[in-house]
């Protein structure tokens, strides 16, 4: 809804940005969040508003997250088919890396906090991806894989869209 109503004549690019910077910004929020809140090994009471806060950063995450992903998706549509493929096991393979990456820095003795400021630069080598990404679809027009079971109307359509997409990239 957000990509939709908001980010309609917003180029990949900026909306890759925002995706980034909006990130890096919940990651570093969360860390703050969950630094100084206990006191001897217990939570500290009067840091409790801190929880709120954090709240809030997770959605920020989660928004950006889901933005990001739609972003993409939208970007692999110009790319041949089984690219979607790629990138779905790109996504489920980083469920998996992030929690394993997360127990292990915890296993290490890592603090949560520490934890999430080292995830804050992980967006550097995610904004130059999708840039590349963004990049290599200005040379892929959206072409149908079966032009020649498409009608006349279908073709310059999916040309239509095709001009579309170049000048929103």
């Amino acid at each position: 809804m957000i990509n939709a109503k908001w980010f309609l004549k917003t180029s990949h690019t900026a909306r890759q940005w925002f995706v980034t910077l909006g990130m890096a910004f919940g990651f570093l929020l969360i860390s703050w969040c969950v630094l100084g809140t206990e006191k001897d090994g217990q939570v500290d009471e009067s840091k409790a508003y801190k929880f709120w806060i954090s709240l809030l950063a997770s959605v920020i995450i989660g928004v950006t997250c889901a933005l990001g992903e739609s972003n993409v998706v939208a970007l692999l549509k110009g790319f041949p088919s089984k690219t979607v493929g790629f990138f779905g096991s790109g996504t489920g393979f980083a469920g998996i890396s992030g929690t394993s990456m997360l127990l292990i820095m915890n296993a290490i003795g890592m603090k949560d906090w520490q934890i999430y400021l080292t995830a804050t630069p992980t967006m550097i080598p995610y904004i130059y991806c999708c840039l590349w990404l963004i990049a290599k679809a200005k040379q892929y027009v959206f072409v149908p894989e079966n032009l020649s079971k498409l009608s006349e109307g279908e073709v310059q359509k999916a040309e239509m869209e095709s001009d579309m997409t170049k000048g929103a990239v």
